[in-house]
């Protein structure tokens, strides 16, 4: 959980929010990595900004980045996307995580803004590829409520 600040611009167009604070990390490795730095228990600091950009109704564009001081480990992404049937965004998204010697990079589609009362969910799938020469497919799924 981090405080943060959201910032909205031009009825909603552009919104940036910025979020920071302490982190707890927790690492034990199954199957055991002897490569890996991180071992055991961390306390440390985060700091996470989201951009929210909407040129026009039927277009949106988004960075999400987060950085922390353990490791360190963090994560950039980009999306694109366009409206459908009025109800969400659908388009090509990057992702790169990173946590220590570690590395992933991510390319796939997502799903975002689709809005069922107070709750805004949003959907991703595609390929990955890691820096300990592993791929294979990712998804993720989340849910924001909107008050």
């Amino acid at each position: 959980i981090l405080p943060g600040w959201r910032f909205s611009y031009d009825n909603n167009k552009l919104i940036i929010s910025v979020f920071g604070g302490p982190v707890a990390q927790d690492y034990r490795l199954t199957p055991n990595d002897p490569t890996s730095r991180l071992r055991g228990f961390y306390i440390g600091g985060e700091l996470s900004a989201d951009i929210w950009f909407q040129p026009t109704a039927q277009t949106m564009a988004a960075i999400n980045a987060t950085l922390a001081t353990i490791g360190p480990t963090g994560s950039l992404r980009t999306a694109f996307g366009v409206r459908v049937f009025d109800k969400a965004f659908i388009g090509p998204e990057l992702e790169e995580l990173w946590c220590g010697n570690f590395e992933e990079l991510q390319f796939g589609a997502h799903l975002t803004g689709l809005r069922t009362q107070a709750l805004e969910w949003s959907a991703a799938g595609g390929w990955s590829l890691t820096s300990d020469q592993r791929q294979g497919p990712y998804m993720r799924l989340g849910v924001n409520v909107k008050y």
